[in-house]
């Protein structure tokens, strides 16, 4: 039998997220026709990557680890 499988990213169960999706779904903000988004995170200099930004294990590395999460809003 198949097995389910999921990720759960818990920044969408955020206050500020939920004010967000309430003011797009509204309509208050008009049509969304652009977003941009930043992702910020220290430099990895002088560390060993973590497994999860190392394309050879995780696949696709740092972009497919942070994008699924920041694609995750829309």
């Amino acid at each position: 039998m198949p097995k389910a499988q999921c990720v759960a990213f818990c920044g969408l169960l955020s206050e500020n997220i939920a004010k967000i999706r309430k003011l797009v779904e509204s309509g208050a903000i008009g049509d969304v026709r652009f977003v941009t988004t930043t992702l910020l995170r220290k430099p990895l200099v002088g560390e060993e990557l973590p497994w999860r930004v190392q394309p050879e294990i995780a696949g696709g590395g740092l972009f497919f680890d942070l994008a699924s999460h920041t694609l995750d809003f829309f």
